[in-house]
């Protein structure tokens, strides 16, 4: 609160990495809500950047409040150790959104291992359709394209993750928590540790915590959060939901409190995950008073988000579908839903780090398997890991009908050798190939 009144009165803030996808709408979030932002990045070329930041190397602008640096500085960065040399308070990204988001009334977090930021966009549309008009801030762009929507003060969405304990710097008053897996080992050596981090997250709520009972861990979380309202597909106890049609354009489906159908909404996405998705965005916003009829119309007409099931195009009769799934989980809940609409699928994947990859490397064999063809890409690594280990061929070795390629080889491959939709998946840098299917499909 402290730190809040002092934000108030004015401050300068000074972002490194500032056009990162995390940093760039906190820095517009903190222009909106009054400080004067400067900032630096490796990629910034004087080109057309936004306005609201002015570019600046560190030194020319010493008299800053607060310099903020995200988990991907390195912490010999020369700014960065410039700033401690000189007394500048320095905070990481999610110490200030901590600070930011004192100034709304209910802050509403999403978070868990999957469906955070589909779940963000959807508790905002349902919010907006209702006529609360949330401010938003996604890890990822929202339906109108950028991660940030400002509306009042009312109303605080966002998106909370747990990678290195992140989330327990915020304040949220609600929270959504969409499921618990282990993820991010390179952190969390265990699931006792993930599950502490995640139960101190919940504590710190004031209002009201809503939880996917879809995994042990999530369960396990119910039982030592009595006040906490559960989600489950054909639950009579909490809420519940159940899908009337998966068949159809639209995922039909209900929403229940205790039995008691609320309403039937239709949803324009696809995979039966989606439901879940929305049901917890639906059932949130029915817990703070909104009219969750409202929203049937906004649901119709929401596709998703960007990166996740994105269908880019056709090539010849083939659907290109680009998604974000990084996780085993993430991957089997993909592969499915396409699958289904399209018969089968080949997978191009960009592992993303070794320690996940090596962590849940069975997992990942058996999300594979539900794909017809699977590329395996190089492991995009964290700057931390060395790795002398070439679990790209042993991971390919392991899936059925899967193969090690190069990037430059894995577009030309799919087209020539394999059959079905081709969904490039990976939280990774697999913009190159992106470019290179959407050249077919132009």
């Amino acid at each position: 609160t402290d730190g809040y009144k002092r934000f108030k009165s004015g401050t300068d803030i000074y972002f490194l990495g500032a056009l990162g996808a995390g940093m760039l709408p906190l820095s517009e979030l903190s222009r909106g809500m009054g400080a004067r932002v400067f900032g630096s990045d490796r990629a910034y070329n004087g080109g057309a950047d936004p306005s609201h930041i002015t570019f600046l190397p560190l030194e020319r602008c010493l008299n800053i409040d607060i310099l903020v640096y995200s988990l991907a500085i390195d912490s010999d960065d020369p700014e960065l150790m410039l700033a401690r040399e000189r007394g500048i308070m320095t905070v990481s990204r999610a110490e200030l959104l901590g600070v930011l988001m004192l100034g709304f009334s209910h802050r509403i977090a999403v978070a868990g291992t999957h469906g955070k930021s589909t779940t963000v966009a959807l508790l905002h549309t349902v919010l907006s359709a209702s006529g609360r008009f949330p401010t938003t801030l996604s890890g990822a762009a929202l339906p109108h394209g950028k991660a940030l929507d400002f509306g009042g003060y009312d109303f605080f969405v966002f998106e909370a993750c747990e990678y290195r304990d992140a989330f327990l710097n915020m304040h949220p008053t609600g929270a959504v928590i969409t499921n618990i897996e282990l993820d991010h080992t390179d952190y969390f050596k265990s699931e006792e540790q993930l599950y502490n981090s995640f139960l101190d997250f919940a504590g710190q709520c004031s209002e009201h915590v809503l939880i996917g009972s879809s995994t042990k861990m999530s369960e396990r979380l119910l039982s030592d959060i009595p006040s906490a309202f559960s989600l489950a597909m054909g639950a009579r106890r909490g809420f519940g939901y159940n899908i009337i049609d998966a068949a159809s354009r639209l995922l039909r489906f209900t929403l229940s409190l205790n039995g008691e159908i609320l309403s039937e909404f239709e949803l324009g996405t696809l995979g039966e995950h989606n439901v879940a998705n929305a049901a917890a965005a639906l059932s949130m916003a029915y817990l703070y008073g909104a009219d969750i009829t409202r929203a049937k119309e906004a649901l119709r007409e929401f596709h998703g988000i960007p990166r996740r099931q994105e269908l880019l195009g056709y090539i010849g009769t083939r659907a290109v579908y680009y998604d974000y799934a990084h996780h085993p989980t993430e991957v089997k809940a993909t592969l499915a839903a396409i699958s289904a609409k399209h018969g089968n699928a080949t997978a191009i994947f960009s592992p993303h780090t070794f320690t996940r990859t090596r962590a849940l490397f069975s997992d990942f064999v058996a999300a594979f398997s539900l794909a017809a063809s699977t590329v395996i890409l190089d492991v995009y690594r964290a700057r931390t890991e060395k790795c002398e280990c070439n679990i790209e061929d042993e991971l390919a070795r392991a899936i059925p009908h899967g193969v090690h390629l190069k990037s430059k080889d894995a577009v030309n491959y799919c087209l020539h050798h394999t059959s079905g939709a081709i969904i490039l998946m990976g939280a990774g840098d697999v913009e190159e190939i992106k470019l290179e299917l959407m050249e077919y499909i132009n």
